[in-house]
């Protein structure tokens, strides 16, 4: 047995299968009551589901087929076979067998008085396998084409305990199987649902193929290593405690979750400007949740279309604000794919919810189950095309800290399905973001307004006066020797630093000296130069600007350098792109640079700023949260010009 080669984004591959939709109605309130009971009902939850869901795996494997998504309380399963093959009857037949098995077996599925129930749709025809993404090393295994639009329709119309299989599936069984026809009301494709009542004909089906025994443990790790862009983080973490194990990982955990629906077909057929905007999307969905810290848990296509799921809160990363970080990764998101033309509907809930893997030994995948998950989904179907909606929980996590800066209006409250009451629905204000960590530029203009003005209130600070006199003592001496220096402001939160600081800028300002300060923060630790854009929003003198248009801010930029740098400088302002990403053209100084040339000249051309604006204090806040790019402008600015004293703001450093 080879090992198989690495695969490169993007990739089609194209074949001919069946698939099959089943859904599982009863997990919300089985897992809502088990996980009231805490860790020992937990502990009962994961091992019920689990059982339940190796007897549903097995029927499918026992009849050749492969479960290829868990999507919440539902999954996916394709029998699949060469483009060439003529076997596709036969994987039909295989398919409608374990339906019909899953329905005779595990319909009205009994666990401590909760009943599961089943609902199947089966497509069948030719599909494509697609595998694409790559950011963070992480890729995404999508496959796409008519049968899995006919097996979400059939699912999608079939009531509990029952199967519905697509015309165009039931055509290749030629009489093997016996249907019922029913009038389907409100179906608008081209797809025709039919009820599956039983085999006629039964083709013995070929199990799925098991790993043979004798394979070396080598294998095996190459295997784990090719498959290991494919699991989440929060997989990965704990692989090692449910690696050959009976056992399972679940916990009641309160996350925030996104679902996005995406106005956008796969392709189907080997189309390079197709499978390239594709990869470009996910890419771009990638980037917005990973720049966040968050998860991509999937992205399928199911019975509401192409959809992205993502979670915050979820170790190896939790944070304090994952639902900020949640609504401005939508945000991002969505500005993202919107230049590239395709429209987003999303949705954002926050609540607890059962996390873990489900499955068996041969078959499992991490799943969330809960309310909040089925909320997220309805209300990325309620929502209108451009809309990102939120429930309560989300807006008021959002609104409870007014340094974030987060900014919801309410709309009128929805029945979605699965609630008694109407829900409050609310959604973040658009204009607050406008690409990755980049304020609006009309914010910049009223930063660099607010950091440029005198304002006694902020230039007094009671019961701090020996620390100001230390850092006017400090200042006086760097002035004196012409030196720089760096000085920390350390201690725990909440004692006061932010406030030490402002007040020594603003009262540095009022006796008429050449000042600035950046603030940094967890949002954007990864964002470069974050922390500079409130500095050069005053260098710049932003303040003058009377709007918020983008080419008006360019000219300000270029007169500006034009009067205060020297040309072999000025040459490499396009490499602002890194401190305002507003989309400076590059130019033959800058186009031929290598990754590392470009971070130096950034450095020389900034530190040449800075050089002409002359400042005496330079403060960054919350300093913990400079990116390396940031810290590496202050050193060498302290390096290299004198007359400067620079003060972080920071937490306790050991």
């Amino acid at each position: 047995m080879s090992f198989p080669l690495p695969i490169h984004p993007p990739t089609l591959e194209i074949g001919k299968g069946v698939v099959l939709f089943a859904d599982i109605s009863g997990f919300t309130p089985l897992t809502e009551e088990m996980s009231s009971r805490g860790p020992p009902g937990i502990e009962a939850m994961t091992l019920h589901l689990n059982q339940f869901f190796e007897k549903l795996i097995n029927i499918i494997h026992i009849h050749g087929g492969d479960v290829i998504k868990f999507a919440g309380d539902a999954l996916m399963a394709v029998w699949a076979t060469e483009a060439h093959s003529n076997r596709l009857p036969a994987m039909v037949n295989y398919c409608c067998q374990a339906a019909l098995t899953m329905q005779r077996d595990l319909h009205h599925y009994m666990i401590e008085g909760h009943i599961l129930r089943l609902h199947a749709g089966i497509g069948a025809g030719v599909i494509s396998y697609l595998h694409v993404g790559g950011e963070n090393g992480r890729m995404e295994y999508l496959f796409s084409g008519d049968p899995l639009e006919q097996a979400a329709v059939c699912e999608h119309f079939a009531s509990p305990g029952e199967v519905f299989i697509s015309r165009n599936a039931c055509d290749y069984l030629k009489g093997d199987i016996k249907i019922k026809k029913r009038k389907i009301i409100d179906n608008d494709t081209n797809i025709i649902p039919l009820h599956l009542i039983e085999m006629k004909k039964v083709v013995p089906p070929r199990p799925t193929d098991h790993i043979p025994d004798g394979i070396s443990g080598q294998f095996y790790a190459d295997i784990r290593e090719c498959l290991r862009p494919y699991i989440p983080p929060c997989v990965t973490e704990n692989i090692r405690e449910v690696i050959n194990t009976e056992g399972a990982i679940g916990a009641m955990r309160v996350i925030t979750v996104i679902f996005v629906m995406i106005d956008f077909i796969l392709p189907s057929t080997q189309n390079e400007t197709e499978l390239m905007h594709l990869q470009k999307a996910v890419v771009t969905m990638q980037q917005s949740i990973y720049h966040y810290e968050g998860i991509v848990r999937q992205f399928l296509v199911d019975d509401k279309g192409s959809v992205l799921i993502s979670v915050f809160g979820l170790p190896p990363v939790v944070h304090e604000d994952d639902q900020v970080r949640a609504v401005k990764a939508a945000m991002f998101l969505q500005h993202g794919l919107n230049k590239l033309n395709i429209r987003t509907r999303i949705g954002i809930t926050t609540g607890p919810a059962f996390c873990g893997d489900v499955g068996c030994k041969e078959r499992r995948e991490f799943a969330m189950v809960g309310d909040i998950v089925n909320l997220s989904a309805r209300l990325m179907v309620l929502c209108k095309w451009g809309d990102v909606l939120c429930d309560k929980s989300t807006y008021l996590s959002c609104t409870k800290d007014t340094s974030k800066r987060m900014q919801f209006f309410q709309l009128p409250s929805e029945m979605v399905k699965g609630k008694s009451e109407p829900i409050e629905i609310y959604s973040p204000w658009k204009d607050d973001t406008i690409s990755f960590g980049a304020e609006t530029i009309q914010y910049l203009i009223m930063r660099a307004q607010k950091l440029s003005s005198v304002n006694r209130e902020n230039s007094i600070l009671f019961g701090r006066i020996n620390e100001i006199e230390e850092l006017q003592s400090h200042l006086d001496e760097t002035l004196n020797e012409g030196s720089s220096r760096l000085i920390a402001l350390t201690g725990d939160a909440g004692i006061g630093k932010t406030k030490l600081g402002e007040t020594f800028y603003y009262g540095l300002l009022e006796r008429g000296l050449t000042v600035c300060m950046g603030v940094a923060d967890a949002l954007n630790c990864n964002t470069s130069l974050y922390p500079w854009r409130d500095i050069f929003s005053v260098v710049f003198e932003m303040s003058s600007l009377q709007t918020g248009d983008l080419n008006e801010l360019k000219a300000h930029i270029n007169r500006w350098s034009d009067e205060a740098l020297e040309e072999s400088i000025a040459n490499y302002l396009p490499l602002l792109n890194s401190l305002f990403p507003f989309g400076w053209e590059e130019n033959d100084h800058t186009s031929e640079l290598t990754p590392d040339e470009r971070d130096d000249k950034m450095i020389e051309l900034l530190r040449s700023m800075i050089t002409h604006f002359n400042p005496q204090v330079i403060i960054i806040d919350n300093a913990f949260f400079m990116d390396k790019m940031s810290q590496r402008l202050l050193s060498d600015i302290l390096k290299n010009v004198n007359g400067i004293m620079a003060i972080i703001i920071t937490r306790e450093i050991e």
